[in-house]
């Protein structure tokens, strides 16, 4: 976490006490596809693992020449299905998702596609490096992951602590308490095709509308605590004395910072923080991804 201040160089970092304990690159432009499904795991406060219900994954809103494509023709079930699990994994770029696998890119998109169907190797990369199922890989019957995905050898996953604060999208709430209740398993490859360092990532739901649409209430949003230096038109999560909001910020000629809601219209106005306050307001991080309730 970092105050503002205005050399605007500090980094600091969200500090949440281990006693309290209990997850696209330029994301957050306005318009762009429609989000992906999610699945992840929750690593609760008794190290029970369960997995999370099917909810929704936005990696981002920036409309770009492959979202204009026109939609590919999958001619098999088994094709449906290797397309269904990149999705489910946050719909990571294909050239990304393929090198997890070690496969080609083109490749890759004859399986998906169903032009040619995957060796016993390949199955074996996806069980190995994503836990996915293989008999439901085969067949479409039973779960899409293993129960033991989580403790399969060689997956490369990274577990994000869920934090319990909700991160007010309107006026600032006051958290409870910093504690941390869960966490949330990503792909290593999906957190870093997203732009965000891994190791830094935590995630806190959206409380409030004041967002919408690119956030909507109750959503849970992966926010990259490296990232402290403020990217203007990007969104950030900022503790503002007791409170926590959700803003997007921009800097001001006069050295001031302006944080605005994307449903301004809806009766949000922009804030202005005076240089002179500015040490009452910190950044938390960047949000970077989005995961909606189901």
């Amino acid at each position: 976490m970092r105050a503002i201040s205005s050399s605007r160089r500090r980094s600091a970092r969200l500090i949440l006490p281990p006693s309290e304990t209990r997850c696209i690159k330029d994301s957050f432009q306005k318009g762009g596809p429609e989000p992906a499904s999610f699945f992840g795991v929750i690593n609760s406060a008794n190290t029970e693992r369960i997995k999370v219900k099917s909810g929704i994954c936005k990696p981002g809103f920036c409309i770009n020449a492959k979202n204009l494509a026109r939609p590919e023709i999958i001619k098999t079930p088994l094709g449906q299905r290797l397309r269904d699990i990149r999705k489910t994994l946050g719909d990571q770029p294909r050239e990304v998702f393929a090198k997890s696998l070690g496969i080609s890119e083109k490749t890759l998109g004859n399986y998906e596609r169903g032009d040619n169907e995957p060796d016993a190797s390949v199955l074996l990369a996806y069980k190995e490096v994503y836990g996915v199922d293989v008999s439901w890989l085969l067949t479409g019957d039973g779960p899409m992951f293993s129960e033991s995905a989580m403790s399969v050898p060689g997956a490369d996953l990274v577990e994000i602590p869920l934090y319990d604060v909700q991160a007010a999208a309107g006026s600032g709430l006051i958290p409870k308490d910093d504690g941390q209740h869960n966490s949330v398993a990503f792909s290593r490859a999906f957190l870093r095709s997203i732009g965000a360092k891994p190791e830094s990532c935590i995630m806190l739901e959206a409380k409030g509308e004041s967002m919408l649409p690119t956030i909507p209430d109750g959503a849970f949003m992966i926010v990259d605590q490296s990232k402290s230096d403020i990217v203007d038109d990007q969104v950030f999560v900022f503790r503002v004395g007791p409170g926590i909001k959700v803003k997007r910020a921009n800097w001001r000629m006069d050295g001031s910072l302006e944080l605005r809601s994307d449903n301004e219209q809806n009766g949000y106005p922009k804030e202005v923080i005076d240089e002179d306050v500015a040490d009452d307001l910190s950044v938390i991080g960047q949000v970077l991804s989005l995961l909606r309730r189901a």
